[in-house]
């Protein structure tokens, strides 16, 4: 519950608080203003992940742009880190 609680606040934040508070007056642009942030909380995680994230920013922003709605992006977003998640313990031999 808490990891999905984490991405919750992630997505609030991000895309809808940066994103929905800046598209009345940058449009599509307030895509690329909330990718910037996004990209680096993902500082210091391994480069595919932190370039990664700027691709992943822009499809959760057009979705929630598109859907009105944080709520899509956040199931999405759950389950590629989740995936991640569980191949790297798998990786390891931990599962």
């Amino acid at each position: 519950m808490l990891y999905g609680l984490q991405f919750l606040g992630v997505e609030f934040f991000f895309r809808g608080f940066i994103l929905h508070g800046l598209k009345k007056t940058a449009g599509t642009f307030a895509i690329a203003a909330m990718v910037l942030p996004y990209c680096m909380i993902h500082f210091g995680k391994p480069m595919p992940e932190a370039i990664g994230s700027i691709v992943a920013g822009f499809i959760l922003g057009h979705l929630s742009l598109k859907s009105n709605n944080i709520f899509p992006g956040m199931i999405l977003h759950i389950s590629v880190a989740l995936t991640m998640d569980l191949l790297s313990l798998w990786h390891r031999g931990i599962i």
